[in-house]
């Protein structure tokens, strides 16, 4: 159903061919906006639907955190801009352990998730949870992280497992949506 895409980097041409190079990209995000073309071009797949087709699903994101504070608060500051500035229907699920290196960091992120979920909490209904879930003071371990936040989702709940590195848009979300198929 998709065809390959393959990118390689063409160098040591001689001079006399300039016009073989191609032209310099003028973003960092050259083979995120390849990519981005591409997947709103295809059909989609089998799409997950909810039950009333004027909704879209809910995104269960799961984030296995332990330290990493400053990483944290820019991953949230997106959040807050793609999900919640945009009344996306998602719901952020912050597993939280303390970290030797860091231990004030566990505090500073209940402390800024408590501060965004105060913003937000008149408009429940229509803008993203978060929701953080209590590593209970085990050592961290991502796959028991994500286990532990699938344990607290329904079966038929979309899940999207998420690093605290990664960065997205509301473009990357739709195709969530749109490319994932339910049971699989």
């Amino acid at each position: 159903l998709f065809s390959g895409i393959f990118i390689r980097e063409i160098s040591n041409l001689p001079d006399t061919q300039p016009n073989l190079l191609p032209p310099k990209p003028q973003s960092k995000n050259l083979v995120h906006n390849i990519i981005a073309k591409i997947s709103d071009n295809l059909p989609p797949l089998l799409t997950f639907t909810s039950n009333n087709n004027d909704t879209k699903p809910v995104i269960n994101l799961l984030l296995p955190l332990s330290g990493r504070f400053p990483i944290f608060m820019r991953f949230l500051k997106m959040y807050q801009e793609v999900c919640i500035n945009n009344w996306e229907r998602t719901r952020l699920y912050v597993i939280l352990y303390r970290s030797e290196e860091t231990p004030s960091d566990y505090e500073r992120t209940l402390d800024l998730v408590y501060a965004v979920n105060t913003r937000i909490k008149n408009y429940k209904d229509k803008a993203s949870d978060i929701i953080v879930i209590d590593g209970k003071n085990e050592s961290f371990s991502r796959a028991n992280a994500l286990q532990r936040a699938l344990d607290v989702l329904k079966d038929d709940d979309l899940a999207l497992f998420i690093d605290v590195d990664i960065v997205f848009d509301q473009n990357f979300l739709e195709r969530v949506r749109r490319n994932t198929v339910r049971n699989k």
